[in-house]
């Protein structure tokens, strides 16, 4: 397996949790149940999404019918819906940052009128620290004291059965070969975790390795 690695991404990944999402003028107006805070609640379902490029058409399947079934059917404290993954691509029309290219249906709006309408707090995803889409119009981001990260996130299990809804194991990948662009020959590529000296090769701009396995997550720094 190999990774062709165009424009680097940044530091570290990190899921934000935002607060519940603030009222807007119309929802003030309204007299919606009261909703549990984050600390006080005990159920919550996470929705993850990480629109991409190919995402021409989001919003198509939500519909505030299924919003209802959802939540009779769960009764959750909370629900936690996308609004932007590692892509870097917007799941929601914005003129802020980078929306995916094409919507069907405003879906953050739905979530955002069932969810005060039920009583039920409402969270985004929001992957604040890993944004490919930046860092492709904006490389210089990727770089901290002089440092280049590449991170590498295995995904492996049956992600792709829809039949099943808990993963109990990811299998190990490994080994992988590995090519970054570098402008200069680095002074030293190691794995951030544990600080692992990698061996590699560099030529004509570009960086070869092999990283012996990946668990869930790795970050190569280039030096």
């Amino acid at each position: 397996m190999s990774f062709r690695i165009i424009k680097v991404s940044v530091l570290t990944f990190l899921f934000i949790l935002t607060g519940s999402l603030c009222a807007t003028a119309e929802e003030s107006n309204q007299n919606y149940p009261e909703r549990l805070k984050r600390k006080d609640s005990f159920l919550g379902i996470h929705f993850d999404f990480h629109a991409g490029h190919d995402c021409k058409e989001v919003g198509k399947n939500v519909t505030p019918e299924m919003i209802e079934r959802i939540i009779d059917q769960v009764h959750p404290d909370y629900i936690q819906c996308d609004c932007k993954g590692h892509p870097g691509i917007s799941s929601y029309p914005t003129k802020v940052g980078n929306p995916a290219p094409g919507f069907v249906r405003d879906q953050l709006k739905i979530w955002r009128e069932v969810t005060a309408r039920r009583g039920v707090a409402l969270y985004m995803h929001y992957s604040g620290v890993w944004d490919n889409e930046a860092i492709k119009h904006h490389p210089e981001w990727a770089r901290i004291d002089g440092k280049l990260t590449v991170n590498l996130v295995n995904t492996g299990g049956a992600h792709e059965n829809d039949k099943i809804f808990v993963i109990d194991e990811i299998p190990p990948v490994g080994p992988l070969s590995v090519t970054i662009r570098s402008k200069e020959k680095p002074e030293r590529v190691y794995l951030e975790s544990g600080g692992i000296d990698i061996s590699y090769d560099y030529s004509e701009g570009i960086i070869k390795l092999t990283v012996p396995r990946v668990e869930i997550h790795e970050i190569i720094v280039v030096y």
